[in-house]
């Protein structure tokens, strides 16, 4: 086989790909990238829990494919530039060249690599690539970091009724939100988040029509597709907690504030927090809002901002201001509304959108 290409162009095809290509392997095969040509050209990686396959146009000459070191590639490739490069391929091994240089590569056995599921035309539900992005941006922050909280560093899809919920949690904190998909199908599933990291990575942030996500359930995998990308998913062998009974269904008091001077003011009170307890105090009076910390030998900080609306008693409650700024960060409301019981209880936030935080507040020993 035989393809001409920009050298920039398949430059960042690889790297895209290279997302899902581990450094290290137990099974070294997995550590290079597959090229393909096939009436169309095509670069794929996999570390067998994700997968990756990029559409690329270029002029190509004959079928065939072979593997490649994914980091190898990658290094002669950055001195490419804006030139056009011919890539051939034949018995194991590889030409790449370009005006003033040329490389030999020796390849492997395409036979020998995981076989990666390609995304069947015209099929599967679609939901809006804008919409796609920017509901995982609202769930993303609460999954856990800690890779051995195996099904908490998943994410939870389900599809019913013509919406698609991300839903998240690190077992301290809860995000979930909704968007409208088309397309019948029903399913719910755990897959891990980096995969959607990877799609919403891929959507641009600015443009008016920016097209859709087409998602595609399988027995042991969730297929994912946007223009020219394709994703496959395994799907995480684990227990996702019943997140349903974590959201309160009732609420004593509620609070409306600008999600900016309460950003300002935690910001302010956790550079003390930070080296005490990791915790700010909100103190909700009837038209004011007082956020503080106060530590020890170092100081202490006081900020009001003023209440908009709502219904409350003088209530005290104590969060982690990290969990509440990465809230914030997310959210692109007007207004954030506080819904509380009392100052242990799990409390629910929202800012308009089609979307839940729940957050647990911090008790204090004394």
């Amino acid at each position: 086989m035989q393809f001409s290409i920009q050298g920039k162009v398949l430059s960042a095809a690889l790297k895209s790909v290279s997302r899902v290509i581990p450094k290290r392997a137990a099974r070294p095969i997995l550590q290079n990238v597959l090229i393909s040509c096939n009436g169309a050209l095509e670069l794929a990686g996999t570390d067998m829990e994700v997968a990756m396959r990029v559409k690329l146009e270029g002029e190509t000459v004959g079928t065939g494919e072979i593997l490649i070191p994914a980091a190898r590639l990658a290094t002669i490739l950055r001195g490419v530039n804006g030139e056009t490069l011919t890539f051939k391929a034949e018995g194991g091994t590889a030409e790449v060249s370009w005006p003033r240089r040329a490389f030999t590569l020796m390849g492997e056995d395409a036979a020998d690599f995981p076989v990666i599921p390609t995304f069947p035309a015209g099929k599967g539900l679609k939901i809006d690539a804008g919409t796609f992005r920017e509901m995982f941006k609202r769930v993303s922050f609460a999954v856990a970091a800690e890779e051995s909280r195996y099904a908490l560093h998943g994410l939870q899809i389900i599809v019913k009724d013509g919406s698609l919920t991300f839903v998240a949690t690190d077992g301290k904190r809860l995000a979930v939100q909704t968007g409208t998909i088309q397309g019948r199908g029903t399913f719910t599933a755990l897959v891990p988040s980096r995969v959607l990291a990877d799609i919403a990575a891929a959507i641009p942030k600015r443009g008016k029509d920016l097209g859709d996500v087409s998602i595609l359930p399988k027995a042991r995998r969730v297929l994912f597709q946007y223009g020219a990308v394709s994703f496959v998913a395994s799907k995480i062998d684990g227990t996702f907690p019943n997140w349903e009974q974590v959201i309160p269904s009732r609420s004593e008091y509620r609070v409306k504030v600008d999600p900016s001077e309460l950003t300002a003011a935690i910001k302010d009170a956790g550079i003390l927090a930070s080296e005490g307890s990791h915790s700010v105090h909100l103190a909700f009076g009837r038209d004011t809002l007082t956020v503080s910390a106060k530590v020890s030998n170092v100081g202490d900080c006081t900020a009001e901002i003023p209440i908009l609306g709502g219904d409350i008693e003088p209530l005290e409650v104590h969060f982690n201001p990290k969990y509440l700024l990465d809230y914030l960060k997310a959210s692109d409301g007007e207004i954030v509304t506080f819904w509380i019981n009392d100052p242990r209880s799990a409390v629910k936030v929202t800012d308009g959108s089609n979307g839940v935080h729940v957050l647990m507040p911090i008790t204090l020993t004394t």
